[in-house]
């Protein structure tokens, strides 16, 4: 406290001295204001992605029914014809004059290996096979066809329902029923597992073996198709009944959990391990079949294509609005808006890279990811707009106070204790104890910052370029203000209350603390001061050169992310923390060449 009262500054050390105080205060704050870690949260989708149309195409004829695959929209026209048109190349690669039989939904069969198309009308069913480029048709009697595809055995087909009958097909070839089965009424859905056929009805779930032994039957108001789901917590069968999701035990079809969704449940979906559930009033959630629940709700989902091997769901919404939604997070990645004299409105098929909205003759085709339109610039959500990845930059500036703020306060801290200790002891005795520790502190002076740095992350590791820097400003720092305080000692020790101490029988270690440290301590600020601003610089050039820990933010870190992925010119990424960073240092360095010029006396040798 006496020391702290001792101090005398002029009015820009005091400015300089209050700068550095604010800054403090801004890192302990931060995590208390409502601003996230952006190092975890981001903008988002919808404020960073938008809208990308690709392709505008004009048929020749107009599309009643269409599904897309890999780039080829296969299109059943007003004309009665079945076409493969490449949307590419907008050349038509195939086509097949139909029979004017009533025919009724478009489908896509097994898109994971065969990608191929099947449709069907009353009395005959229609499969496209892409590989041969060839349509053939079967005179299959069919009231409603459901579509089979197996991920777990090479098993691809379709169940045909008609005349009471269901009736099961393999496509390699379709020639005779794989399984044939009288039923009561029309199913709700059919899906098969390794051995098992499963069948809801409005009142019943069945399962049946492929030799038609009905394995059991259980009693319940089933409103969606079965779904077996083999999980890490083992092999279930998925239901919708009313408002919940059952899992049931294929072994002997008891419940053994519910999941509500608080809507009418009509069908299940799976894709990449994962159940979905759509709602009659098209609420589209993915099941949490792990912890419980579910992991995200979409409202408004009228139709939609999912791809396993893209985190994203296609979506038309009951509004008319298409877009693009991350299956893993239910975030809405970019919507599209149809004005309301828009063609595109009513109809809409996806592939797994475009989405395609099409009415009439007119083809607009999106891309599904959309267009990424970061950096933002800075606007009212985002002050300081966002960086390449669509993350907040005020947030990353203030939340790098803290390690900035750590980073000087450590340093300084570590460079005024060890330098402080070496220094006295070396000035306060003589011989081969001073001679000893100034060749210690000259040995340090041998390798630069930088070198200290690189020698540091080697040891540490990358990960911990923080601490590296830290250690890298103390090598550099500490044997110059060991040097200082050394001759300071050295004047000071001759001083006339020393040796009054001395006569009074006081001890060594009593006259380096209570005397003499008391006399060198602003030296050793001035020198503490240094070490913390050359530890922040030093923290800039690690970062600049590529060896920042992306883990933890920081200044260096955001002018060097400013740099590298080649947004230098958006002057809001790297303009900031370079602004921030030079205030600070500037304001180090004010307040060390105040103490020092104030309240070191110019008469005390410091060679």
């Amino acid at each position: 406290m006496r020391i702290l009262k001792s101090i005398k500054l002029s009015w820009m050390g005091k400015i300089s001295a209050l700068i550095i105080l604010g800054y403090i205060v801004v890192a302990l704050i931060v995590p208390y204001l409502n601003m996230p870690n952006p190092l975890y949260y981001k903008a988002p989708p919808e404020d960073i992605f938008a809208p990308q149309i690709l392709k505008n195409i004009t048929f020749s004829e107009n599309i009643i029914k269409a599904t897309a695959v890999n780039n080829i929209l296969y299109m059943i026209t007003e004309k009665c014809r079945f076409i493969a048109l490449d949307l590419s190349s907008e050349n038509t690669i195939f086509q097949y004059n139909l029979s004017r039989d009533s025919y009724s939904e478009l489908y896509l069969l097994h898109y994971l290996t065969t990608t191929s198309i099947i449709f069907h009308s009353s009395q005959r069913v229609y499969w496209y096979n892409p590989q041969n480029m060839e349509l053939k048709s079967y005179n299959i009697s069919t009231e409603k066809l459901f579509i089979i595809e197996q991920p777990f055995i090479p098993f691809a087909g379709f169940a045909a329902y008609g005349n009471s009958t269901i009736e099961i097909y393999s496509l390699y070839p379709v020639e005779r029923p794989e399984f044939k089965m009288v039923v009561k009424e029309i199913p709700l859905g059919l899906h098969m597992d390794f051995k098992s056929i499963y069948i809801s009805y409005p009142t019943e779930l069945w399962k049946i073996y492929y030799d038609g032994e009905i394995k059991w039957k259980i009693n319940g108001n089933f409103t969606s198709n079965p779904i077996f789901l083999s999980s890490y917590e083992g092999n279930y069968v998925y239901v919708g009944e009313g408002n919940v999701v059952d899992r049931i035990n294929p072994g002997d079809g008891e419940i053994v959990k519910k999941f509500s969704l608080g809507e009418k449940i009509v069908h299940l979906e799976y894709y990449g391990q994962s159940l979905f559930a759509i709602s009659a009033e098209h609420t589209f959630g993915k099941v949490n079949i792990l912890g419980g629940g579910y992991s995200w709700i979409l409202k408004g989902v009228k139709k939609y294509f999912m791809d396993p091997w893209i985190d994203g769901l296609s979506v038309k919404f009951t509004g008319g609005k298409i877009g693009f939604v991350l299956l893993s997070t239910g975030e809405i990645q970019w919507g599209y808006e149809f004005p309301a004299e828009n063609i595109f409105v009513n109809k809409i098929s996806y592939t797994s890279r475009d989405v395609v909205a099409y009415k009439g003759r007119d083809i607009l085709i999106f891309s599904a990811s959309g267009k990424l339109i970061t950096p933002l610039p800075p606007n009212k959500k985002y002050p300081l707009g966002t960086d390449n990845t669509g993350r907040d930059v005020l947030s990353q500036l203030l939340w790098s106070f803290r390690t900035e703020i750590y980073i000087a306060l450590v340093s300084a801290f570590v460079v005024a204790l060890i330098g402080t200790t070496i220094g006295i002891l070396a000035g306060y005795y003589t011989g081969p104890v001073d001679d000893i520790l100034r060749l210690l502190s000259d040995s340090f002076l041998l390798i630069p910052a930088i070198g200290y740095a690189a020698l540091m992350l080697f040891v540490l590791g990358i990960t911990q370029h923080v601490n590296a820097t830290l250690l890298a400003s103390l090598f550099a720092v500490w044997p110059i203000e060991a040097r200082a305080v050394r001759n300071y000692t050295k004047v000071i020790k001759e001083k006339p209350f020393i040796e009054a101490a001395r006569v009074m029988g006081a001890s060594n270690i009593r006259i380096m603390v209570m005397h003499i440290l008391p006399e060198v301590i602003m030296v050793s600020m001035v020198y503490a001061l240094s070490g913390a601003a050359m530890a922040l610089l030093l923290e800039v050039g690690v970062s600049f050169l590529g060896f920042g820990n992306y883990m933890v933010l920081s200044w260096g870190w955001m002018i060097a992310n400013g740099y590298f992925v080649g947004i230098w010119d958006r002057w809001w990424i790297s303009l900031p923390p370079l602004l921030t960073l030079m205030l600070l240092v500037i304001s180090i360095y004010l307040l060390s060449k105040d103490i020092h010029d104030n309240m070191i006396p110019e008469d005390t040798t410091m060679l």
